[in-house]
């Protein structure tokens, strides 16, 4: 199964870049997730502009038409989405694609319990369907703080219980799909 992954963050050195990359490694066998990296060619999000003929907003929703599910990586920055990231979702808001699809969310956070509301809000009015048991938040101070090798092998087991329940909600939404 294809999951279409979401940095809020263009850096590769971002910690939600980070956080793609740890999803990867301890994805189950079954799920392929593939980090979209085009977040940066989108053009500024206005209604009034038809995305079908934006070749990158096309590109965007094709590689979103190709997956089973979606993971987003944000941070608590400022309780709200990066910037990029809005603009993508901004341009997905009245097309359907993401109705009935499967969200994940890994969470960064500076403080450890904050989350944005407003993503989840957004990601309601969109029609998603948030998996809980593919939602966490990641404390970034206790992260950076204990034996990094040790965060990095714990962040990896949380990681692999969390995409193990993905991939199961995603592959029952298909089969349900197909019948």
């Amino acid at each position: 199964m294809n999951i279409l992954a979401l940095a809020g963050s263009i850096r590769s050195a971002a910690s939600n870049s980070a956080l793609v990359r740890t999803a990867i490694i301890a994805s189950p066998s079954e799920m392929n997730i593939l980090p979209y990296r085009g977040l940066i060619e989108l053009p500024h999000f206005y209604s009034e502009r038809d995305g079908r003929r934006l070749d990158h907003v096309v590109n965007f929703r094709a590689h979103l038409k190709a997956s089973q599910g979606l993971l987003i990586c944000n941070s608590d920055y400022s309780l709200d989405t990066y910037g990029m990231l809005k603009n993508a979702l901004n341009w997905l808001l009245m097309t359907g694609e993401l109705v009935g699809m499967p969200v994940g969310l890994l969470q960064d956070s500076q403080v450890g319990h904050l989350k944005c509301e407003s993503l989840n809000e957004m990601l309601a009015c969109m029609g998603t369907v948030i998996v809980p048991e593919a939602c966490v938040t990641v404390n970034l101070l206790d992260f950076h703080h204990k034996n990094t090798i040790y965060s990095q092998l714990l962040a990896a087991q949380t990681f692999q219980h969390l995409l193990a329940e993905f991939a199961k909600v995603v592959a029952a939404r298909n089969t349900n799909d197909q019948s």
